[in-house]
């Protein structure tokens, strides 16, 4: 029976523990709080109260309700204080009287003749929204500072030397709290529009520094000649810089100031402000690795590590840098640092006279910087000024802001499956996986360790994991580079991790990747083929190297080494993973989460909807009838006929389920339930012949489990909504049809090694799937089947681990990804017992399987038929084979 969680507001305590030995006074932190279904509907005269009863300051920006309007997901805003070594516990109260904020001045904002004006009580900043981007067109200290920042440029050059003017199309205030405003700028560098830009800056209650989001997009599509997706592609944005130039004015003479570490003090350069420190490369041993690569296939990377200049003159060098830099008078001083500065190498931090530059993309870099079609990428960087009173090293806290830790138990009981589990000792199965996944964050075989093998570091590789299984091939005296690209959710399965720990490492894993992934995995593209547009590009071809595709999946250079018709394609349904962008949106408020999982989401609805034009739909209708391939629903992108897009439950359509369903939860619109019930419709029926569909055919037809995980996930999803309609007892019946042959012709992959190419560690670690879809199937199965689907969920659990335990290789990334990624269901149904579901028989019409004829396609056409579509679309076909 299901353990009823305890709901009572007491018992949600935040806890901020301070590890780094700083001094933590009123740092800004915003972090997302979950709550269970039916515990509030308002936060209105809710606040954060600590161990003494004292209230903090404390706003609220709902993320997500329930199906009975209580709250979800909520992102909190703080401020807290708390000594080196030290924690602070709080917890959430009702208060009859809301005392009024504690901060001298909360964070307001007005707009007048296209100037923004944003003042925090500690500073004041304008902003010109009317035309071009400036960042701030004045800021100063409201205590009278004689030092003012009269101008900001941002300026980016292209390979020819031109600067390109960005010019804001759009702007909008996306947290509006009087603790923190968060102001969106957004447009188009140059004249021609063809370099897109975000620039997110957050603003703090009692603050004088703001934290800048800077992304740069090429949003023009690609060639990819043959389905080759090289650098070097004719549409790719080729530039030598892109910096923002702070331009500074005093009465007094101004000194520079730095520190290559923020963790140690800055050393002031009297009478002497020109300073640049630059990153020239990773740091690490494998520093000029294969990885850098530019199109020409060489690696333009000139030394290790990073070096200080003054004046022109290197007077330090060093390997790995995470620098402030500042400029000041006797009185006042201005000062800089960038995110993860050596990680995403090249950058520079500079002074020159009266100006402060932050060089996100530094012109000392010896080659140009390639913006491929449909990449984009995000900077983080602070900004800030204070009276020279003190010798401390400002923002030192930025190195390691405080973390929010939640009891996984909250966690587990506002989440619906695959939420954390709590961690048991009193399971030896448990024990065992959380063993396993360990390897992940601590030793040899770590993923930090993992990419110093392959330096998986730089502006467009940080954030991805060494695909080191597709390694086992390759000559040991060389490096191989292989890119995982998210394969099976490894961010979902970073932020569980992190739930069931509270470990800050899985929480930076899982942010890490998740900005590279929006940023490089991601297609932003509108005007490529269907199939391709925001969709996400696959990992490294398997056991192949890189070369010049850096994240693109395919090279030309693979051509060679591909079976005769199985060379080329593109981002496609089978890799499209959004569950981590979900969590992490919850957790964090982060808006660029949510715009991932969408962009994903509008992929998955492209696929879905088929061809727009009558050319594509007419060229698919020819091409399958000359190949004798049926079409069916797992057409979803390219590759057409592939095993991949086999009709009915498979990898392409369940993850493509999975991700309508994630998109559901993120925005209720029931739009994406609809297509998802279709969806449902078209793959899976109890009708389904087992036998013909060659389920046991594990190397070809495995992925089915993947489906029914997502269809697991839909039927918990209606269940918490107590939506128990047609198409929720259609897609119960389904699930127990197949859980039912599962149960009775399902065994663990290596038992029959012979089936299977290659009969590695991966296949253990995919049985637990098996495990997983077997206890959703206890809530559901009628009260006869509970026992044995519950028997054989530990069965495939206990298997899984104790196979994969016994392999060398147990610890390579695709096994550890999909442990991380699994296991809650079978650990949940452990822990909590058979969830008693009411299983009375449903009466209902059971829906034909949705088909649609080439003569119905092309009657939908033509109604909305439109000559610029077709025109685009020859164009498209045009661009990519010629």
């Amino acid at each position: 029976m299901t353990t009823i969680p305890d709901t009572s507001l007491e018992k949600m305590q935040i806890t901020f523990t301070e590890d780094s030995g700083i001094k933590r006074d009123h740092e800004p932190v915003s972090f997302g709080m979950p709550f269970f279904c039916g515990q509030v509907k308002t936060l209105d005269t809710f606040s954060m109260v600590d161990a003494a009863g004292r209230q903090v300051d404390t706003c609220f920006t709902i993320l997500a309700y329930w199906h009975d309007k209580s709250i979800k997901w909520a992102v909190v805003d703080m401020q807290v204080s708390v000594d080196p070594f030290e924690s602070i516990v709080f917890r959430l109260e009702r208060k009859n009287t809301l005392q009024p904020l504690s901060c001298t001045s909360p964070v307001s904002l007005s707009e007048s003749h296209g100037i923004l004006t944003v003042d925090t009580g500690q500073a004041s900043f304008e902003m010109d929204i009317s035309k071009n981007l400036s960042l701030f067109n004045r800021m100063s200290l409201n205590s009278g500072s004689a030092l003012t920042s009269c101008y900001t440029s941002i300026v980016l050059t292209d390979q020819k030397g031109f600067s390109l003017t960005p010019h804001i199309h759009s702007w909008g205030v996306e947290y509006d709290t009087p603790l923190r405003k968060t102001v969106c700028l957004k447009g188009r560098f140059g004249s021609k529009e063809n370099i897109k830009f975000a620039c997110r800056t957050h603003f703090y209650a009692n603050k004088s520094h703001v934290k800048v989001d800077f992304s740069i997009v090429n949003d023009r599509p690609a060639f990819h000649p043959g389905g080759a997706w090289d650098l070097g592609d004719k549409n790719a944005f080729l530039f030598k810089e892109l910096k923002m130039d702070f331009q500074l004015k005093s009465p007094c003479e101004l000194f520079s100031f730095y520190t290559e570490n923020l963790l140690t003090h800055p050393t002031q350069c009297i009478g002497q402000s020109d300073v640049c420190i630059y990153q020239g490369s990773s740091g690490g041993k494998n520093w000029d690795s294969p990885n850098h690569v530019n199109r020409d296939g060489k690696n333009p990377l000139a030394f290790q590590g990073f070096q200080v200049f003054k004046a022109r003159d290197i007077v330090q060098s060093g390997l790995r840098s995470l620098p402030l830099l500042g400029l000041g008078d006797a009185s006042t001083r201005v000062f800089c640092f960038v995110e993860n500065f050596w990680q995403n190498f090249p950058k520079a931090l500079s002074t020159q006279k009266k100006s402060l530059s932050i060089q996100l993309f530094p012109c000392q870099f010896t080659d140009v910087f390639e913006l491929q079609p449909g990449e984009q990428k995000t900077h983080t960087f602070y900004f800030g000024m204070d009276e020279h009173s003190t010798n401390e090293t400002p923002l030192r806290w930025v190195i390691a802001p405080l973390n929010a830790e939640i009891s996984t138990s909250i966690y587990h009981g506002c989440m619906l499956r695959p939420g954390p589990v709590p961690k048991s000792q009193n399971s030896e199965d448990m024990a065992l996986y959380d063993l396993l996944v360990e390897a992940a964050m601590v030793g040899e075989r770590s993923f930090e360790h993992k990419n110093e093998q392959i330096d998986e570091y730089g502006w467009r590789n940080f954030g991805d994991v060494f695909a080191d299984h597709e390694a086992v091939f390759a000559e040991d005296s060389r490096i191989f580079v292989s890119h995982y690209n998210n394969q099976y959710d490894i961010i979902k399965g970073a932020v569980i991790q992190y739930m069931r720990s509270g470990s800050r490492d899985w929480f930076d894993l899982a942010r890490q990747m998740a900005d590279h992934v929006s940023d490089i995995d991601i297609y932003h593209a509108s005007e490529d083929k269907y199939q391709f547009n925001n969709g996400m590009f696959w990992h490294t071809d398997h056991h192949l190297e890189a070369f010049t595709s850096t994240h693109r999946t395919i090279s030309i250079q693979h051509k060679g080494l591909k079976s005769e018709g199985s060379f080329g394609g593109g981002p496609a349904p089978d890799h499209n993973y959004t569950t981590g962008f979900l969590y992490l949106y919850w957790l964090t408020g982060d808006l660029r989460y949510k715009e991932a999982l969408l962009a994903l989401t509008s992929n998955i609805i492209q696929c879905i909807n088929s061809p727009e034009t009558i050319c594509e739909l007419s060229f698919q209708f020819l091409r399958n009838f000359f190949n004798k391939r049926g079409q069916g629903i797992n057409d979803l992108g390219s590759n057409y006929g592939s095993v991949y897009r086999y009709d009915g439950p498979g990898r392409a359509s369940g993850n493509s389920l999975n991700t309508l369903l994630d998109a559901w939860q993120l925005t209720a619109d029931p739009r994406y339930v609809e297509i998802a019930e279709c969806l449902i419709y078209k793959c899976i029926s109890m009708e389904d012949d087992f036998e013909r569909m060659e389920l046991l055919n594990a190397e070809l037809r495995w992925m089915y489990t993947i489906f029914l995980q997502a269809l697991g996930k839909y039927l918990d999803l209606k269940k918490s909504m107590e939506q128990y309609d047609d198409p929720f007892y259609y897609a119960r019946n389904a699930f127990i049809h197949y859980a039912k042959w599962m149960a009775d012709n399902e065994y663990p992959y290596l038992e029959k090694p012979e089936t299977l190419e290659f009969p590695n560690e991966t296949w253990a670690a995919q049985d637990i799937r098996k495990a997983d879809i077997f206890a959703i199937a206890v809530t559901y199965a009628p009260l006869a089947l509970k026992p044995i689907f519950s028997e054989k969920s530990q069965f495939f659990f206990h298997h899984s681990l104790s196979e994969l335990k016994n392999f060398d290789t147990q610890s390579f990334t695709r096994p550890l990804a999909i442990l991380m990624t699994n296991g809650m269901p079978s650990m949940e149904l452990m822990t909590k017992g058979v969830d008693i579901f009411d299983n009375q028989p449903f009466k209902y019409s059971a829906p034909d399987r949705v088909s649609f004829s080439f003569f119905q396609n092309i009657r939908e056409k033509i109604i909305h038929f439109s000559i610029k579509k077709e025109i685009q679309w020859i164009k498209t076909q045009l661009r990519s084979y010629f």
